[in-house]
């Protein structure tokens, strides 16, 4: 996660600055900052999510999808994913949006709303998945801790 979410921190930062040489509209740059990020660290965390753990859903002995356990993975992260990118893109976009209008450097507004966004969606999705047990291992989830 944190991987994918530095990815689109960057770009997003570069996109911030270089929409902001094409367009005064602070509305119209918060938005194409928040999905370029949005987009990017999407993207980086399916190939990463994937690439680390697929032996949560794949059988060891034939090397096949076991649907049962995917199903089971992708509501999970699902519900984590969802309330991690509500949180994140909107008060990102909100103080994105205040920091435009005070006239703040695009690629500073870009970084400080990221920072300021994920500090928010990191606290808020770890306070509902330690309230709600949703990832802690179990006699359903025992192939979080095969390998």
């Amino acid at each position: 996660m944190i991987i994918s979410g530095a990815a689109g921190f960057f770009i997003s930062a570069i996109a911030a600055e270089v929409y902001s040489t094409y367009s005064q509209d602070d509305l119209l740059n918060s938005v194409a900052t928040v999905l370029t990020g949005f987009a990017v660290s999407n993207v980086a965390f399916a190939i990463l999510f994937h690439v680390d753990n697929k032996y949560m859903y794949i059988d060891e002995s034939t090397g096949k999808i076991d649907f049962k356990n995917l199903k089971q993975v992708l509501k999970k992260l699902m519900v984590g994913w969802l309330v991690f990118e509500i949180v994140n893109n909107s008060s990102r976009f909100i103080i994105l949006y205040q920091l435009f209008t005070r006239d703040v450097d695009p690629f500073d507004a870009s970084i400080l709303s990221s920072l300021s966004a994920s500090g928010l969606s990191y606290l808020s999705i770890n306070l509902m998945l330690r309230r709600s047990g949703l990832f802690q291992t179990g006699n359903k989830t025992d192939f979080y801790l095969k390998k």
